[in-house]
């Protein structure tokens, strides 16, 4: 009963940790598709949406390495469910956008900050998760 709660467990994590490394790769391309809409409803030009998009990108990657750092400080699940909301928050900051600063700030900023501390706490999570499967399998 004790494993069987245990596998339960490890596959919701499973899937929560995948879908949430899927939203973050899919959130990479929704600007680049609505380029135009964005441009006509925030009023703004195109350089500024590129800005907007490249500054999402750095943002990441930029802190990528902090965020596994702090995964070894805080732990993997707290780095992880800090990341998811913040990650919150700049979606919803984004998607109440009235301006290109707004959405800076949520989309850029505030989601790209959630999604380098979710992107390798997520990683490592999985690794841990699909070791604790392997070793389950073995005993059985």
């Amino acid at each position: 009963m004790g494993q069987e709660i245990e596998i339960q467990n490890g596959w919701l994590t499973l899937i929560i940790v995948t879908l949430s490394i899927f939203t973050i790769v899919i959130d990479k391309t929704f600007l680049n598709v609505a380029i135009s809409s964005l441009i006509r409803d925030l009023h703004t030009n195109i350089a500024t949406i590129q800005i907007i998009i490249a500054t999402y990108a750095l943002t990441m990657a930029s802190l990528m390495l902090i965020g596994g750092r702090l995964q070894n400080i805080l732990g993997r699940k707290r780095t992880f469910l800090t990341g998811a909301s913040i990650y919150g928050v700049g979606t919803v900051v984004a998607a109440l956008s009235i301006n290109s600063t707004m959405l800076l700030i949520g989309w850029s900023i505030l989601e790209g900050i959630g999604a380098a501390l979710m992107m390798p706490a997520s990683t490592s999570i999985i690794s841990e998760a699909t070791k604790e499967k392997e070793e389950l399998l073995l005993w059985e």
